[in-house]
């Protein structure tokens, strides 16, 4: 009994380490405003606000939100880059140049407009 007990105390603790231990970067670090990296905790903050106001879900991790619903997560980015904002996931400024999300329906309709 008490080796089962020790082996569950030791998965649980196990378990939690390495589930911590590669960390997502903030999102909100992918973003460039007018081409240059939020520096300063303002800019940063501000960064963070334009990405909760444009739909994302959070300004630190947002892979679960292209899960649940990609065209969501493409108007966020769109939002993002019409508030002049630019990302290294987005070729030429564009997400919809991305072979990820080229053929979904939210950057259908923006290259039928």
């Amino acid at each position: 009994m008490k080796k089962i007990i020790l082996a569950i105390i030791g998965s649980v603790l196990l378990t939690s380490c390495t589930s911590n231990f590669y960390e997502y970067p903030d999102a909100y670090k992918g973003f460039y405003f007018k081409g240059k990296y939020p520096k300063s905790n303002k800019q940063a903050k501000q960064t963070q606000i334009d990405m909760i106001s444009c739909g994302f879900e959070n300004s630190y991790n947002n892979i679960n939100m292209i899960d649940k619903d990609i065209n969501s997560y493409i108007l966020a980015v769109q939002c993002m880059q019409n508030k002049g904002y630019t990302d290294n996931d987005s070729p030429n400024g564009d997400i919809c140049q991305h072979k990820l999300f080229k053929d979904k329906s939210a950057c259908q309709k923006q290259n039928n407009h």
